[in-house]
């Protein structure tokens, strides 16, 4: 019940199915990839995994996908840090050690070729993506804007871009840092203001899967039955998101990835409300 209302509200909000289908048809793929690796690592159902083959199985899997969502779209890196939180803190209690170690090892040797392969092609340390500085930047210069783009070449007349390009990654970077070690005060109101406009609903459908999600939380935190798979699925993963896109130029489309998680918990809600 819960996954055919949560596939319903996802076929019914307008704006992730028209990005979806349109323009942005990676953030597809990053969302469907963090919900399996949450499905593999987090969820209960993944507690019942003794065997140590299925658990490296399925921490070799958990360790590709999250791996292949990191390179698509960094803003997951934290996410996929999470996981690995989360695994350790299982680890510790005798849970999962060949599921953390496989997902470990995995994610290394396949983000450390991509990271090799930067420094091959354009000589420097670039850890995921090349526009990752550029994007930085459009967040922190004189005309930077909460929401809405500004073009990184004409944002300070007072510096010379002549010769910067896209991937030119520590450049921007260090061009954000000098702006944010002159105005930390400004960057931190933005950076807070920010991670609140990412959970913005923008359309009425988006408000109810809002609104239900805010209701099952304090439901749950009510009756005391938020546990910690719950902290780290429903809560977790999309502040995790929040959190990097605060320090980054940000747009409405940012939070895709996360709808689904939204919408399970929206569905979830529903159906404990209808029942």
């Amino acid at each position: 019940h819960v996954a055919g209302l949560a596939a319903s509200f996802l076929s019914l909000a307008s704006v992730y199915v028209f990005n979806y289908t349109s323009y942005h048809q990676y953030e597809l793929f990053v969302g469907t990839c963090l919900v399996l690796v949450c499905y593999l690592t987090i969820s209960r159902s993944s507690h019942n995994v003794k065997s140590t083959r299925l658990q490296i199985t399925y921490g070799v899997i958990a360790g590709v996908l999250m791996s292949l969502a990191v390179l698509s779209a960094a803003k997951t890196a934290l996410v996929a840090v999470v996981i690995a939180a989360w695994l350790i803190i299982c680890a510790l209690r005798g849970e999962k050690r060949y599921m953390l170690a496989a997902y470990l090892v995995v994610g290394m040797i396949i983000c450390g070729l991509w990271v090799q392969r930067n420094l091959h092609c354009f000589d420097e340390f670039i850890p995921v993506t090349t526009n990752g500085g550029v994007v930085y930047y459009i967040a922190h210069n004189h005309k930077s804007q909460l929401t809405g783009y500004v073009d990184p070449w004409f944002a300070d007349p007072d510096i010379n871009y002549e010769g910067l390009e896209a991937h030119d990654s520590a450049s921007w970077y260090a061009l954000g840092n000098a702006y944010i070690t002159a105005h930390p005060v400004e960057t931190a109101r933005d950076a807070l203001i920010k991670f609140f406009l990412f959970f913005k609903p923008r359309f009425a459908d988006q408000s109810m899967v809002i609104l239900l999600v805010i209701f099952v939380i304090w439901r749950r935190l009510r009756d005391g039955t938020m546990i910690a798979e719950d902290g780290v699925w429903w809560i977790g993963i999309p502040v995790s998101i929040a959190l990097i896109h605060s320090m980054y130029h940000l747009e409405p489309r940012y939070i895709l990835p996360v709808w689904p998680f939204l919408a399970l918990f929206a569905a979830q809600a529903f159906a404990r409300t209808v029942k």
